[in-house]
């Protein structure tokens, strides 16, 4: 009987465990498309703070321009708080999704449409993980496409070498 009361105190251990865990079950591109819209909404509804709540506390948040990520909440809102003027919508233009069990990545291209009637295309990639029963953002990354040429890298002559990058200028 010594012998079992390891094993079955190991076993109960296990059990409780386990019991505030959900079981693995990956969602469906509709629910995915759901988490993106639901970033939209917010976008929209020019509240920083509820964009925000659409982020994991631990996210990383990768913006066009921008050479240092965004990491903490307070970060994310002050972001928000200076695109939110422009009163953004974003209309999916592309996207693949990628999905596991409480993992997923919806990545493509996205225009934001602006109050003032501008838009800007950016590529985008967001990735989610459920914590719980509920999915926030962990990683997000846009950036401005450049514009087409008249002709793509794939047409170009093998001796076509682009011009370099002008020297950047330091303040």
């Amino acid at each position: 009987m010594r012998h079992w009361l390891p094993l079955l105190v190991a076993v109960f251990m296990l059990e409780d465990s386990s019991a505030g865990t959900l079981p693995c079950t990956a969602p469906s591109e509709t629910d995915i498309v759901a988490l993106f819209e639901r970033w939209n909404r917010t976008l929209q509804s020019a509240d920083a703070r509820a964009v925000v709540a659409n982020y994991a506390r631990r996210s990383v948040l990768l913006a066009d321009g921008r050479r240092l990520p965004y990491l903490s909440a307070g970060a994310k809102q002050r972001y928000f708080q200076r695109l939110l003027k422009r009163r953004p919508a974003a209309t999916v233009e592309q996207r693949q999704l990628e999905i596991a069990c409480d993992t997923a990545v919806d990545a493509g291209t996205y225009t934001l449409h602006f109050a003032d009637g501008s838009a800007q295309t950016l590529g985008y990639s967001l990735s989610y993980q459920r914590f719980g029963r509920q999915w926030l953002i962990v990683s997000h990354r846009s950036a401005e496409l450049p514009a087409l040429s008249a002709f793509n890298a794939f047409s170009r002559p093998a001796s076509f070498h682009p011009a370099p990058p002008p020297a950047a200028t330091l303040p």
